[in-house]
């Protein structure tokens, strides 16, 4: 058994070692409680510092052995936690047999360096406190290589409403009057390939149900209210709505060869609010001694340069919106139910509005989400309140300008708190 004399200096050394013992103590008793090895994490633009910590089993009395082994835990550890600050939980937990072979496979030439910050032998175990640099850049390169974009963003979902009338053509051509067969015109065509190629998603809608009561789906230009109520039907983020048309134009050549002058006008609306975002209107010319065919192409010229015009506005506009959007920053408690956790981050997401939901860090029962959101946190929560979640309920407790705290409570947890409708502190 040790002992200490009772002098000043002998008693200052004892009082200094029970105290890092009782740190070290406090670190190993906490350790089981919290994500696979992370306690700190900071943020550089190409790198990231994080302090972990690792365990190894002494074999056969090989203190150096074990020291490598926890070591080696930790560097994982910390590739890890970059992962989990990089991707969405839900990615994440998708493809986990593929992050694992990138992890474990080559885990060192992910990390910039380190250094052992403490160290400890308890029983026939080594444990390292170490802190790690991770190379967060070539962590996000590896990851898109193998089918992980982590920077890939899903833009919103377009419906596209054109009417079109040609030359010959007795009345303008659409698709959205209850009980006809869905046809899409030229333009449509068009402006549905240029804004797929930018990354848009392209509802291919169905028919619109006879049962459908909106007023003005019956007419080549609805209102502004049927659009919206279609967008909504087909579950589209933006409506883009407009006409085109062909009309003989007066210049000729020789005595067959006519010229045809392609018009397209469109706007695109909001779903969620009905504003308009974009709108274009462009016109290009066409010949041919077919007025049909002269008047097709001139259309299609015109929606070629249209298409462009309105994709490029868009992207202007969602990259503005982005920018204006603020930092929120929320709390979520319970976040060691996995299940639960994917469900609410997903429901999160999908609030319109909400932009670039990622985890920020991880401790003891809380994860950390920040994301963009363009009004304050407690229209947030009140959003979050209309949701419901299978199999728990969610508690929010704080909530001020830029921040909440929510709790997952599970279905079969007895006595949950009552959930008011939030108001700011």
């Amino acid at each position: 058994m040790i002992t200490f004399n009772h002098n000043p200096q002998f008693e200052s050394a004892r009082q200094t070692c029970l105290r890092k013992m009782i740190w070290i103590f406090a670190f190993l008793w906490i350790l089981p409680f919290l994500p696979k090895g992370i306690l700190h994490a900071k943020e550089t633009e190409t790198t990231k510092t994080i302090i972990v910590m690792g365990a190894g089993k002494i074999p056969k009395n090989d203190t150096a052995a074990a020291r490598e082994i926890a070591i080696n835990e930790s560097l994982i550890s910390a590739v890890g936690q970059a992962i989990v600050a990089t991707l969405p939980v839900e990615m994440i937990n998708t493809n986990f047999f593929k992050i694992n072979e990138l992890i474990y496979g080559q885990t060192r030439q992910f990390i910039q360096g380190y250094r052992v910050l403490s160290e400890t032998k308890l029983n026939d175990n080594y444990r390292v406190m170490v802190e790690v640099t991770v190379a967060v850049e070539k962590i996000k390169t590896q990851l898109a290589n193998i089918g992980l974009d982590p920077d890939k963003k899903e833009l919103p979902k377009i419906v596209l409403l054109i009417s079109e009338r040609n030359i010959g053509d007795e009345k303008p051509q659409y698709w959205w009057k209850p009980g006809l067969p869905v046809q899409k015109n030229a333009t449509e065509k068009v402006l549905g390939e240029i804004l797929h190629k930018q990354g848009f998603q392209i509802v291919k809608p169905g028919a619109v149900p006879s049962e459908m009561q909106v007023a003005g789906l019956d007419t080549p230009e609805p209102p502004n209210e049927a659009v919206l109520a279609l967008a909504k039907h087909y579950q589209a983020d933006i409506a883009i709505i407009g006409n085109a048309f062909a009309e003989q134009a007066a210049n000729t050549m020789g005595g067959d060869i006519l010229t045809y002058k392609g018009i397209v006008s469109a706007r695109a609306l909001r779903a969620e609010t009905g504003e308009e975002t974009a709108a274009t209107y462009k016109s290009e010319v066409g010949a041919g001694a077919d007025p049909k065919a002269g008047g097709r192409e001139a259309i299609i010229r015109a929606a070629n340069i249209a298409g462009e015009d309105i994709a490029s506005k868009l992207l202007t506009a969602l990259k503005t919106a982005k920018k204006e959007s603020a930092h929120i920053t929320i709390e979520v408690k319970g976040g060691h139910l996995l299940n639960h956790f994917i469900k609410l981050r997903k429901a999160i997401a999908e609030i319109p509005e909400v932009q670039n939901v990622q985890v920020s860090e991880m401790r003891a029962g809380v994860t950390m989400l920040v994301l963009n959101y363009p009004n304050v946190a407690n229209q947030l929560a009140k959003m979050l309140l209309k949701k419901s979640f299978d199999g728990f309920g969610i508690h929010i407790s704080t909530i001020s300008e830029d921040r909440l705290v929510i709790e997952i409570i599970p279905a079969n947890q007895r006595e949950a708190p009552v959930q008011k409708e939030p108001s700011m502190q």
